[in-house]
């Protein structure tokens, strides 16, 4: 299960509020407050300003929308803001809900947030409220702030299971108010609760607006945005699971099966249906099995044909974006199958510890539960995961560790003669002079990736002047390509 962070929102109509007893109270760890409704400011908005930058971790201002001028109205609500709060660092929210406003009047309200502010509020914009306009939400770049409310109880549990899929035409799903009618220690009942799934240092990164960036890849097209997607990840090191699609266009995804990306490899166009931090749809889950689709797996569909999938350069360019943005590394220590060997139970499919553990790409053909077999093989997946990284100190030391145990080895033959060692003569002395001179290439300085290059030519060198050493050679230069890409 993913982590979950409780919060309030509050406006004039709690009365007096003791922040304190709310910090103490353990159960908000963060607090929107009301400072401007239309164009009247809320009574108590300085007040409420206050005690919740001083008493709560993540305070978040905000201004209820109406019918009128809205970029007047949010200079006013941010130069009101200022006064109390850091606009650097305060959560920003606009709430969008009255009758007689629009969908146009809500998203001019964040355009002039962001104009003036320099990043994007949070939009709270009830479902039943969208459901009632005659045009959609359509700005991309604001993370939505749902209400639905639930009966109890109210638990990260089991709020998990029944919460709001994201709606489209919005960024990503931020908090999600639950009910109208909850009880928080030192304020007046009834109070609006709300939940975020996610850690609180997301949160705080998601109301600076430092967010959007890590969940949408750059550039990439919103038109098709998931009616529904597989939840929030609910744990396991990241990979990244590619599909093909069978097709020579974009599917419909009409059956909601959708995965989180779908590229062209002919024009690289990618379509992201789903961010970063929610899951896809795209996989076999069997009820009381392993958590396939929410197993931290950001899932691409490819349009094209198993055995016959295309590269575009794009394709490298969304795995390194999901290696910064997501961890995801980028190696494939995996075999694949052409299809239709890959098809069913195979010797590459998963099993449930495997998939649990594993960390980087592979293909729909080794997920568990599942039975496809895309995208067989060939696919390109070398090219994806050939891209041009320097290594880092972490990196470096990781080299070297690994060629101080070869040393040893060869050591131990030369040194001693080692029975167990086949081989033959000085040539194990020009192996160790090998190594020497690999690891005075990685003492000198920061290496780009060529020094891999040259780590396959050390390899080569020691293969053909020692039987003993092949192996050795050949695993320092694989494991050095993997940790250099990584």
């Amino acid at each position: 299960m993913t982590e979950a962070v409780f919060g309030i929102d509050v406006s004039q109509h709690r009365g007096a509020i003791s922040w304190p007893e709310v910090a103490a109270g353990g159960v908000a760890a963060f607090a929107s407050t009301r400072i401007l409704d239309g164009d009247t400011p809320d009574t108590r908005w300085q007040a409420n300003a206050q005690g919740a930058r001083d008493h709560i971790a993540l305070p978040i201002a905000h201004a209820r929308v109406k019918p009128g001028d809205q970029p007047a109205r949010a200079g006013r609500f941010l130069d009101m803001a200022a006064t109390i709060h850091d606009l650097a660092t305060v959560g920003l929210m606009v709430d969008v809900e009255d009758q007689g406003v629009t969908v146009a009047d809500g998203m001019a309200f964040c355009r002039a947030v962001h104009d003036l502010a320099g990043r994007w509020p949070l939009a709270y914009v009830p479902a039943w409220w969208l459901a009632r306009q005659p045009s959609g939400w359509a700005l991309p770049e604001t993370p939505w702030w749902p209400s639905r409310y639930v009966p109890e109880p109210w638990t990260p549990e089991a709020l998990e299971t029944i919460a709001p899929p994201l709606h489209p035409g919005f960024g990503v799903l931020g908090p999600w108010q639950f009910t109208s009618s909850g009880a928080v220690p030192g304020v007046p009942p009834p109070v609006d609760r709300n939940v975020y799934f996610g850690t609180e240092d997301e949160l705080g990164r998601l109301l600076r607006g430092e967010t959007m960036s890590t969940l949408w890849f750059p550039g990439t097209d919103r038109s098709r945005d998931a009616h529904l997607d597989g939840g929030s990840i609910l744990g396991g090191p990241p990979k990244c699971l590619w599909h093909d699609t069978e097709t020579d266009g974009v599917p419909s995804y009409s059956t909601d099966y959708w995965p989180n990306m779908t590229i062209d490899p002919a024009t690289g166009h990618t379509w992201q249906h789903i961010p970063a931090d929610r899951a896809g749809r795209a996989l076999r889950n069997i009820s009381g099995g392993v958590q396939t689709n929410r197993w931290n797996v950001f899932q691409i569909e490819v349009l094209g044909y198993a055995n016959r999938v295309a590269f575009h350069p794009v394709m490298a360019e969304v795995a390194r974006w999901l290696h910064e943005v997501r961890g995801t590394p980028l190696r494939g220590a995996i075999d694949w199958l052409p299809y239709p060997a890959s098809y069913g139970a195979t010797a590459v499919r998963l099993s449930a510890a495997e998939w649990n553990s594993y960390s980087g790409h592979l293909g729909h053909m080794h997920a568990p539960e599942n039975d496809h077999g895309d995208p067989g093989w060939p696919f390109p997946i070398d090219k994806i995961l050939e891209v041009d990284m320097p290594l880092d100190d972490a990196d470096k030391q990781w080299i070297k560790d690994r060629l101080e145990e070869s040393e040893r080895r060869v050591a131990r033959y030369v040194d001693h003669g080692d029975a167990t060692v086949q081989g033959s003569g000085n040539h194990h002395i020009r192996v160790r002079e090998d190594l020497a001179a690999l690891r005075a290439i990685l003492e000198a300085g920061p290496p780009p990736v060529p020094f891999v290059v040259d780590a396959d030519a050390v390899a080569q060198n020691l293969a053909a002047n020692s039987l003993f050493l092949q192996a050795i050679a050949n695993a320092v230069a694989d494991e050095a390509h993997q940790r250099g890409a990584e």
